[in-house]
């Protein structure tokens, strides 16, 4: 999830793009993931601390 926190900061890559380079191979599954350890979707968590705005 670090790595996932870290590219939605970052970059502006895909979602799906994300997901693939953190291991995952379902968006659904790892954004289910993401927002368990987040508490926000991996959308919200970009838009409120995305560095690549």
């Amino acid at each position: 999830m670090e790595r996932a926190k870290a590219l939605l900061e970052t970059t502006a890559l895909p979602l799906d793009e994300i997901t693939a380079r953190c291991g995952y191979e379902d968006v659904a599954s790892f954004s289910k993931v993401f927002k368990r350890w987040a508490a926000l979707t991996p959308r919200e968590y970009r838009q409120r601390f995305s560095l690549a705005r």
